[in-house]
């Protein structure tokens, strides 16, 4: 399933929820972009309510690794009306 991100305070604590279910950061997700594609990538939210979560993913090409991973990323933020889905296994 897919849908946008609905913030709530559960247990006194702030977190986002796609599909009724509580998102973590690092966990596996998709962004809809506007062809109809979906990027791969991991979710990430600092906790903080005036920050918008973003989505990290992984970049092509040569050059200085950016994460523990090794690997090149990039980070954009999640406006409150795009369209994620729990990434397919």
């Amino acid at each position: 399933m897919s849908g946008v991100l609905d913030l709530r305070t559960e247990h006194g604590r702030a977190a986002y929820f796609l599909d009724d279910e509580a998102l973590r950061s690092g966990e596996p997700v998709e962004l809809l972009l506007g062809d109809g594609q979906w990027l791969r990538g991991t979710y990430e939210w600092s906790g903080q309510e005036l920050r918008w979560p973003g989505l990290r993913f992984a970049l092509g090409g040569d050059g200085p690794a950016y994460t523990i991973e090794n690997s090149r990323t990039a980070v954009v933020p999640l406006p409150p009306d795009a369209v994620l889905r729990r990434r397919r296994r």
